[in-house]
């Protein structure tokens, strides 16, 4: 019985630590900007995301912002509101046809639809999930960047007016790479994002990003966070991080870290994240897409009555003709041109 206290005082302590760790993180990439996690597949990126979400989510006057194009999130944390976005809410520019629908324009670029239903989500609700269908990384990155945007706005006015009310928001993109990157997006997007990026942290927007190689992040991106890596592939380690790490203690460790440490390369700190419990409600879906039923248009007029009436007639006979015995089929094509003649 006594074993069995000191193993669950142990357990205790030590879920105490983590959680003393993964909120000095929290408030650390607060105060200092942004935070992107490397990591191999496999190992715990999206378990350390929530974890820090959830903890983000808890402190006043903070809201949180997540993108996935996974549907992993929708099912596994805590009770939020999610919205989808499907492949047709973010067109080419051309193709727009009611402003009034717009969220977003850009010209030569894309535009974001769904607008009354996307502003009336961001101010109903503190914390969401936007929950990505699009098929292209060009689409991807243009809504993240939408998003971004529409808060950089509110954040400069307020500033420019010198509004008191201060309001952080942290956003939340898991596959970073495919909106920080140039090489994967047009240089276009990618400008406007590395441009509010480099002046987000003081108005209080903050990224928290993750991706499985650094190298896959443009360097002016990766250069302004705060790094938390895991076990890392040997190609990554070679190019760049054992250069980052020549004075870490945990150099050479970090390649065999097992799943869920980290290391918080700002302070060279080992750290593991606590699993979180298991939520007692899920994510809910918010501003469902509308599915269109569409109806058949009615005959108008004498002569479009009499064809519809023809057509109609014309299969009840064809279903009739189904129906007839099986010598029919025995009868040869003159024949049953024949038979048909004599018919009508």
């Amino acid at each position: 019985m006594k074993a069995t206290q000191k193993v669950d005082a142990l357990l205790n302590h030590s879920s105490e630590k983590q959680q003393k760790n993964v909120d000095s993180i929290v408030h650390d990439v607060l105060d200092f900007g942004d935070l992107l996690l490397i990591s191999s597949k496999g190992h715990g990126k999206t378990e350390a995301l929530k974890t820090l979400a959830s903890r983000f989510r808890a402190i006043p006057n903070t809201r949180v912002i997540i993108f996935e194009d996974f549907p992993k999130w929708i099912h596994e944390f805590q009770a939020i509101p999610f919205m989808r976005i499907r492949d047709k809410d973010v067109i080419e520019t051309e193709h727009t046809i009611n402003l009034e629908d717009v969220f977003l324009r850009h010209d030569k670029s894309f535009t974001v639809l769904r607008g009354p239903e996307i502003e009336q989500a961001l101010k109903e609700h503190r914390d969401i999930i936007f929950l990505l269908q699009t098929e292209s990384i060009e689409k991807t990155a243009f809504f993240i960047y939408s998003i971004v945007k529409h808060f950089y706005r509110i954040a400069y006015l307020r500033a420019y007016k010198g509004y008191q009310k201060h309001e952080r928001i942290v956003f939340f993109v898991e596959e970073s790479q495919n909106c920080f990157d140039s090489s994967t997006i047009s240089k276009k997007i990618f400008n406007r994002l590395r441009k509010i990026f480099s002046v987000a942290r003081n108005l209080g927007l903050h990224f928290v990003m993750a991706s499985q190689r650094m190298q896959d992040l443009n360097p002016r991106i990766r250069a302004r966070t705060r790094l938390m890596l895991g076990r890392v592939s040997q190609d990554d380690y070679e190019l760049k991080i054992h250069r980052l790490l020549r004075h870490s203690e945990h150099r050479k460790e970090i390649l065999e870290f097992n799943k869920g440490e980290w290391l918080y390369v700002a302070k060279d700190k080992k750290t593991k994240f606590p699993m979180l419990p298991e939520p007692q409600y899920k994510p809910y879906e918010i501003c469902k897409p509308k599915i269109l039923v569409r109806t058949e248009r009615q005959p108008n007029g004498l002569k479009e009555k009499f064809m519809s009436a023809l057509g109609e007639k014309f299969f009840e006979e064809s279903e009739e003709d189904e129906e007839e015995t099986e010598w029919d089929e025995f009868l040869t094509t003159e024949e049953e041109w024949l038979i048909d003649e004599e018919e009508w």
